[in-house]
């Protein structure tokens, strides 16, 4: 879990890298002021010069106060590979 500045600190210091990211299946519900978007991301990154790609299901909670939307929470979530079948004799 981290805060806020965690979160922003990886990504200011170039701790953590993008090379790509990319959303899919994004379902957006609107409640008032509140927006909940849940998808999955691809994404091609590295932390601190290793590998940090994957596939992640992805909810974000946004609240837009006048025409400015903010995000107040994030959560990640890997999606696991299917297991490997073993060689058949």
């Amino acid at each position: 879990m981290l805060d806020k500045e965690q979160y922003l600190g990886s990504r200011r210091s170039g701790d953590l890298k993008h090379a790509s990211l990319v959303w899919e299946d994004v379902r957006v519900r609107a409640y008032g002021e509140t927006a909940v978007a849940v998808g999955s991301q691809t994404q091609r990154s590295t932390y601190q010069g290793r590998d940090a790609s994957g596939r992640f299901r992805v909810t974000q909670v946004a609240f837009r106060q006048g025409d400015r939307w903010t995000i107040v929470g994030l959560h990640y979530s890997p999606i696991a590979q299917p297991p490997e079948t073993a060689a058949r004799s």
